[in-house]
């Protein structure tokens, strides 16, 4: 054994992976914890689950949080193994380099000291960062998809338990068959999100493939392939989401996912929001004019006229040849970062049919009234429409520009209370 111990033996890292990785986030042990059951996870991921279910996720025996022990020797362990990685990982980079210099590619394990040159030096140095945080760039991009396939397998099952708990606690003999359908249904659910997420991922490793390859052709490779901060503006309204992070895999469709969700903390939901029917306009950087957007020529670029002017020599708003070198039209499904070598601070202007809850029309009260409700409502007097009894949102909408006074003020309504549309002139009841 002491024998074993002393040579130089190289252990792959891979099969060691899995017991490295936290089985809640699967990325690696961050203030390592076990429980009494003996699995181990991220303190704040253990904490958080067991806070919620006291529960061990892997096993389902119960733990309560005065059980968890701190694992400090799997966390030196950790380090070490990433200690000895980085060595290994320059080592391996140091003899590529130099048997591609001496032309012996199948000696991995090349001995031949001799005194590298600074041309060599600084090649050595570059090509090191270039390999490495493209191959990292690359494990990041699988991790990230191994992640959202755990996600789609945790929500199956879930789904699957809740099911049967369900059935369970009916009153009659649960219907073998509709829950066999059932399950069935989220079992093929599963399998066709690992499908879209498997063709994903071989679309971005193939353009991430191709863009290494471009990259390397031309210059010695560095790190280019980075997220980039952007903003995005929504044409025609006086909203621009700024300090949008894009990654490189990510598509088009994210930014209806950044969008909506903005807007719904921003406290203005997005009410409509097509999937087909809006442009998406990548504006460079360099296209703005003092900061601000050239948005005729946006929109001639959107509508497919700009082709035509700069074919024929026409020029824009601060002319076609700076300009529109830096307004694209970015096709449906298309890798912005990736395909079109989006730049820092680059807009990306949508424009389409997209409505927020502010610019949609009002409901008359008698549209939003309910049974035993308390809501207190102002009502007024139209002098041109010689009508009583108008809700507020009619008053601004029906007879906006005509001469109002108040009627009553602060009156709690006991039924749909609005004269407006029994006269006939309310118009948003027709919304």
């Amino acid at each position: 054994m002491d024998t074993e111990d002393n040579l130089p033996l190289s252990i792959p890292l891979l099969p060691l992976k899995e017991f490295l990785a936290c089985p809640i986030c699967m990325c690696e042990f961050d203030k390592t914890y076990i429980t009494p059951c003996g699995h181990r996870y991220c303190e704040k991921c253990i904490r958080e689950c067991i806070n919620r279910r006291h529960k061990c996720p892997c096993c389902n025996a119960a733990v309560q949080d005065n059980q968890l022990i701190k694992d400090s020797g799997y966390d030196g362990l950790i380090a070490m193994i990433n200690k000895e990685k980085g060595k290994a990982e320059d080592g391996y980079f140091n003899n590529l380099i130099r048997n591609a210099a001496t032309g012996d590619a199948n000696n991995p394990d090349d001995t031949i000291q001799r005194e590298i040159s600074p041309i060599e030096d600084v090649l050595q140095k570059h090509l090191k960062q270039g390999l490495a945080s493209f191959e990292l760039y690359y494990r990041e991009l699988r991790k990230d998809f191994e992640l959202r396939i755990k996600e789609a397998e945790i929500s199956i099952e879930v789904a699957l338990a809740d099911l049967q708990v369900t059935s369970s606690m009916g009153d009659e003999q649960p219907n073998q068959a509709a829950q066999d359908m059932a399950a069935a249904a989220r079992v093929q659910e599963c399998e066709n999100r690992r499908q879209h997420l498997e063709k994903e991922l071989e679309a971005c490793t193939k353009l991430l493939v191709e863009s290494y390859d471009k990259h390397l052709s031309e210059h010695v490779p560095a790190p280019a392939l980075l997220p980039v901060n952007i903003s995005i503006v929504l044409h025609g309204k006086t909203v621009t989401i700024k300090d949008v992070k894009l990654k490189p895999h990510d598509s088009l469709s994210i930014l209806k996912e950044i969008v909506i969700d903005r807007m719904q903390r921003e406290g203005d939901p997005v009410v409509i929001f097509p999937d087909d029917g809006v442009k998406y306009v990548l504006v460079g950087p360099f296209a703005k004019n003092n900061g601000t957007l050239p948005v005729q020529t946006i929109e001639r670029v959107a509508s497919g006229e700009m082709a035509v002017e700069a074919a024929e020599g026409g020029s824009g708003e601060g002319g076609v040849g700076a300009g529109a070198k830096d307004i694209t039209l970015l096709p449906p499904g298309c890798h912005p970062v990736l395909e079109y070598a989006v730049k820092p601070a680059s807009s990306i202007v949508l424009i389409g049919p997209i409505k927020l809850e502010s610019e949609m029309p009002k409901k008359c009260f008698v549209k939003v009234w309910k049974q035993g409700g308390n809501e207190k409502m102002d009502y007024f007097t139209c002098k041109q429409c010689k009508i009583n009894w108008v809700c507020k949102s009619c008053r601004d909408f029906c007879h906006k520009g005509h001469k109002m006074v108040p009627y009553v003020s602060g009156h709690t309504p006991t039924w749909a209370c609005c004269h407006c549309p029994r006269k006939k002139k309310c118009l948003l009841t027709e919304n």
